[in-house]
């Protein structure tokens, strides 16, 4: 798995160039519902603790990597902390857009992974665990202690390369394409 560092990094990445183009004020619980969405899948990580099998519904890369789950969780977040006067967004299905594809990022980010046995993305309809063919980001060491040495620092290399640079540069080319009165007339709009 990317380590949780990276979900984050994607989500505020996120937030930093979709905030560019809102019409009004940003809230601050944007950035922090994004960041949160994109990292809260690895919750299940408690699994280990459990001891749960590997293959189980709850187990870790199980559910709470799916992406029904991901449905659930966006829904929830737009449903419980934005109400129709939040203007900074036309329409609450953008906003439920946005927080399905950030948690539906922690799952595919996972599934770029060179080891385990997948992420059951089609949990509770279909119990497959899957990965891509190329999966260029090494394992995450899951305890913090292991992470301050050099396989904690072979995976950051590894995840900066693959995985923040292209969503700095994206979010860069969002944040110019929002900012101009064109294109931010056409961000608002979701053109």
């Amino acid at each position: 798995m990317p380590s949780a560092i990276t979900h984050a990094a994607v989500g505020s990445l996120a937030a930093f160039a979709v905030a560019s183009g809102a019409p009004a004020g940003v809230p601050w619980r944007f950035g922090a519902l994004a960041v949160g969405c994109s990292v809260l899948p690895d919750l299940d990580v408690i699994s280990f603790y459990y001891r749960l099998p590997y293959h189980s519904f709850f187990s870790h890369r199980g559910f709470f990597h799916s992406l029904f789950f991901s449905l659930i969780l966006s829904a929830g977040v737009t449903t419980a902390f934005f109400s129709a006067r939040d203007s900074f967004f036309r329409g609450r299905f953008r906003l439920l857009f946005f927080f399905f594809l950030l948690t539906g990022s922690h799952p595919l980010l996972d599934a770029l992974n060179s080891g385990g046995y997948g992420v059951a993305l089609f949990l509770p309809f279909e119990d497959g665990r899957y990965s891509f063919p190329w999966t260029p980001l090494p394992i995450s060491p899951v305890r913090i202690q292991s992470f301050f040495g050099p396989r904690g620092w072979a995976v950051l290399k590894s995840e900066i390369l693959w995985v923040w640079l292209p969503c700095f540069f994206l979010a860069m080319v969002l944040r110019q394409v929002c900012s101009n009165p064109a294109g931010n007339r056409k961000c608002a709009e979701g053109a």
